[in-house]
């Protein structure tokens, strides 16, 4: 597959399997054993596709998701269980989606954890295909 999607919006593809990656990491990493992680998909009214990523984890608070884009940022949490990183994956996941037009945000998820949408440009391919056509 080429960078770009062929036929729509400049959605890199790259870029996007990127921002996806890091994404999932977090949550993964920040789910217990036993937890759950979610990924789905839809299409908002007038917003475009979505991709949400929502998981069981031990969450975040306002400020802790206010800061999560910011370049070395690590939760009280994360340092206090070694949890390994070091605290650039989603600062790099929110320049590569500003870059490609890809709204990108963390909420609080119903029934405890995190929610991670990313809102694509209206144009932009169905995320499935683009995601389950590259190769391992």
């Amino acid at each position: 597959m080429s960078d770009r999607a062929v036929g729509y919006s400049n959605v890199d593809t790259r870029a996007l399997r990127a921002i996806l990656t890091e994404v999932l990491v977090n949550a993964i990493r920040f789910t217990p054993a036993g937890g759950e992680v979610v990924v789905s998909t839809d299409v908002l009214d007038g917003r475009g596709p979505i991709v949400e990523i929502r998981d069981t984890g031990v969450g975040m608070t306002e400020t802790e998701r206010r800061r999560a884009f910011e370049r070395f940022y690590r939760s009280d949490y994360a340092r206090d269980n070694a949890i390994p990183g070091a605290g650039v994956g989603l600062s790099i996941a929110k320049k590569l989606a500003d870059q490609a037009g890809i709204g990108i945000e963390l909420l609080p998820s119903v029934g405890g954890g995190t929610l991670a949408r990313l809102v694509l440009p209206r144009a932009a391919p169905d995320i499935v295909a683009v995601v389950a056509s590259e190769p391992g």
